[in-house]
């Protein structure tokens, strides 16, 4: 947990990724979980996290609609999910 919160320090400071901070995730790697070390980039790891999994969900029921029908779909969504 603590190199999550070195990235979301290294985000909140502005420090440059490559010279300052070098790390696998990059300098948007604290948006792959939503810790709240610092409130705004909490909000934007969230929005980001919630933003995959409706594209997800999306995509689940539009594949599974013309197979099953949308009812189906959307429950299978809701499990698989």
């Amino acid at each position: 947990m603590s190199w999550w919160a070195g990235l979301y320090i290294a985000a909140d400071e502005g420090l440059s990724f490559g010279s300052d901070v070098v790390f696998t995730y990059g300098p948007l790697g604290f948006m792959r979980q939503p810790w709240l070390f610092y409130g705004d980039l909490a909000v934007i790891a969230y929005l980001y996290s919630a933003a995959l999994y409706t594209a997800f969900v999306s995509a689940l029921i539009w594949t599974l609609r013309a197979r099953v029908g949308t009812p189906v779909a959307c429950l299978l969504a809701f499990l698989v999910a």
